[in-house]
């Protein structure tokens, strides 16, 4: 039997080989942290490249992801997010070609890949800092590591205002300006001048003293090889020639002449097309219907039978929309036939003549707080659903097991 140290009688380990094993597992720490921020740079790297190999074809050089220019001078921006009618991708193509200094007939502004390396690490900056109120600290985070976090996040979105505010001015405005300070650089090299003595308008670098200028187009292939400034200084708005000006949007002309792709208009050799018809009250249910007469129309193959609706698919649209409107599904209406506008209205009055506060607002003398004689005013609105124009539409690809 061996006696067990306690820690009267245990020995005492000398300080420095307790230094040793710190410092070892503070080296060791930084390595791994260093290998992994390493590894991070390296996959940012390579999803740059793959960015840049995806939208760039002959002729063409991208720069900074969502920005390329063409050869033959047109400049195409890539935005990440979808334009349902607010006009967003203008305002985005104008910050980006503003500070870029672009010739807006040469501008063109189409959606991004839906791939990771299109990943919108901006918004996640912007975010982040918008959310903690720590903007200083979001800043200092690395940018490989923003965009690690990004990609796993699929971040592509549409939504809370945050085109403008978020991608626009955190990113779509750094990357004209830093692109516009690429092409001067390369132009002073060309025409042998100091980069001070050069202007840019139009989508050209000028040099007034000797009356040249070089077209974006032609100085593309070489600026694209140079490192965008991660912090260019911004165009004080004084400066502004597109910002701030009211300029055709560019998703107009496809939306009027029919040209524009919408959700229901994607097609793909042997795809089959679904429409369904969901209960028409909410909560209700679907308790029996017919398929036969849908199944009897040509091109129909397959009727479902759903909880609460009830789907017809077939070899293309025309065929499933009439098997559909030939069938006669009931439903339930889940408690909920009786509520209409009017109904609404009725439970708004009796809220209001009973009095009782919810409290959500908190509390207070509003009369003693106005200083003043309250004037009242009653406002009512309709129950509206907030929906799209276009039937609500998406597609899904089942192949070798995988959806």
């Amino acid at each position: 039997m061996t006696d067990t140290p306690t820690a009267d009688t245990a020995p005492e380990v000398p300080f420095k080989r307790k230094g040793v094993k710190r410092r070892a597992f503070l080296i060791g720490g930084v390595a791994i942290v260093g290998a992994g921020l390493f590894g991070i740079s390296i996959a940012d790297s390579n999803a740059a490249k793959d960015a840049k190999a995806r939208i760039t074809g002959e002729g063409e050089h991208s720069f900074a992801t969502w920005l390329k220019i063409g050869e033959d001078d047109i400049i195409t921006i890539y935005s990440p997010h979808t334009d349902i009618g607010q006009g967003s991708n203008t305002g985005l193509a104008q910050m980006l070609a503003e500070e870029l200094d672009a010739m807006w007939d040469q501008v063109r502004i189409v959606s991004a890949p839906a791939e990771p390396a299109f990943a919108n690490v901006g918004l996640g900056r912007a975010f982040l800092a918008d959310i903690t109120g720590k903007p200083a600290i979001i800043n200092g985070i690395p940018e490989s590591f923003l965009s690690f976090i990004a990609r796993q996040m699929n971040l592509q979105m549409t939504g809370g205002s945050t085109a403008l505010r978020f991608t626009g001015q955190v990113t779509f405005q750094k990357v004209g300006a830093a692109t516009r300070l690429a092409l001067i650089e390369t132009a002073a090299k060309r025409l042998n001048v100091p980069v001070g003595e050069l202007t840019t308008q139009d989508s050209r670098v000028i040099h007034a003293k000797s009356s040249r200028s070089l077209r974006y187009g032609e100085l593309a292939a070489e600026a694209a090889t140079l490192s965008l400034d991660n912090e260019p200084t911004l165009k004080d708005p004084s400066q502004y020639r597109l910002m701030r000006q009211s300029l055709q949007r560019l998703d107009i002309p496809a939306k009027v002449d029919g040209s524009a792709q919408y959700g229901i208009d994607f097609a793909v050799p042997n795809i089959r097309v679904a429409t369904i018809q969901a209960a028409p009250v909410r909560g209700g249910k679907l308790t029996s219907v017919d398929t036969a007469p849908a199944l009897a129309i040509k091109g129909v193959e397959k009727v479902i039978k759903l909880d609460d609706a009830v789907a017809v698919v077939a070899k293309g649209y025309w065929p499933a929309i009439s098997g559909l409107r030939a069938l006669a599904p009931n439903f339930t209406d889940g408690g909920h036939a009786d509520i209409s506008t009017a109904s609404i209205f009725a439970a708004h009055d009796a809220l209001f003549t009973k009095g009782e506060a919810d409290g959500e607002a908190g509390e207070g003398d509003v009369q003693a707080g106005l200083g003043a004689k309250p004037i009242e005013a009653k406002y009512q609105v309709p129950f509206l659903h907030n929906a799209m124009m276009e039937p609500f539409a998406l597609t899904a690809h089942f192949k070798d097991g995988k959806l």
